[in-house]
């Protein structure tokens, strides 16, 4: 036997815009509740949110699934988390609050100065330690030359430029004033 396609409709779904009972039950799905007898905050079960939004339990779990509904809940949470949340001084703030505050003591300056570089490379992103590599590499590249004196690059600028020029292309730091302001 073969199986019978669903007939799709040729009009898109009329799925009605989010209003007052959406934005209740996500304020309710996603902040404790203060319970009096208890005296303490707690977290609503979905039978009680349904209670006090005024739907039974299927439309609340419909709701749940539509894709508007998760998106608006998980903006309204950012939202919500970023207000709730307090943010102190990161670690390699307080260590470096830490060490500007030691009494010129220089043992425990340096003990600090070593925990601040510690925290701060446990704290770098890997993109950070990329960069970082690369900085390294190029610390030292101001002052080297571009090209190899015996290279291809160096036999085809001779070709195309005079040999007295080709020495000013491959250092062309070493011929300017990098103390002069721009004027």
């Amino acid at each position: 036997m073969t199986k019978r396609k669903k007939k799709h409709s040729k009009q898109p779904s009329q799925v009605p815009p989010l209003d007052e009972r959406h934005y209740l039950a996500m304020e309710l799905i996603m902040k404790p509740y203060y319970d009096q007898k208890r005296d303490r905050n707690r977290w609503l079960n979905r039978s009680e949110i349904t209670e006090l939004v005024g739907v039974s339990r299927m439309p609340l779990c419909r709701w749940e699934q539509r894709k508007d509904f998760q998106h608006e809940k998980s903006k309204r949470h950012r939202a919500y988390s970023r207000k709730t949340t307090q943010r102190g001084p990161t670690h390699a703030e307080m260590a470096s609050t830490v060490i500007s505050e030691a009494d010129n003591i220089p043992q425990v300056k340096q003990a600090l100065r070593n925990t601040y570089q510690k925290i701060s490379e446990k704290s770098l992103m890997d993109e950070q330690r990329k960069a970082r590599e690369i900085m390294g590499y190029l610390e030292g590249a101001i002052c080297r030359p571009l090209f190899r004196s015996e290279s291809i690059q160096m036999q085809a600028l001779d070709r195309i430029i005079r040999p007295e020029c080709t020495q000013y292309a491959n250092k062309p730091r070493s011929y300017i004033d990098l103390t002069a302001k721009a004027e």
